[in-house]
């Protein structure tokens, strides 16, 4: 997963398979943010990579993306995110897929 300042990009994915990709962005409002949300399914193309583009910067941002096809999971951080993407599948909670946690300065 690579980040520009206005996309997240992914490769490794099936082919012209369908992924899942979901976002949270923290967006800067002058003095304040708000968060957004993205998400999408989108279709990888030829060579199984994908990217999304926004016209805000997603410079604060955490992703992740499954493979509907192979079912494999990225996740991932943009470097000036204060956020990280926490594992927590377990068995007792097999639809909790995990959660994220922000960092306060």
């Amino acid at each position: 997963m690579t980040f520009t300042d206005h996309a997240v990009t992914i490769s490794g994915l099936t082919p012209s398979g369908q992924v899942a990709l979901c976002g949270v962005v923290l967006e800067p409002l002058g003095y304040d943010s708000r968060i957004v949300r993205v998400a999408k399914i989108v279709t990888a193309d030829a060579v199984g990579t994908i990217s999304y583009t926004t016209a805000t910067s997603i410079d604060r941002s955490v992703w992740t993306a499954v493979d509907l096809t192979s079912g494999a999971l990225a996740k991932g951080a943009s470097k000036r995110s204060r956020a990280e993407i926490i594992d927590s599948l377990t068995e007792a909670q097999p639809l909790r897929v995990g959660m994220i946690k922000f960092a306060r300065p």
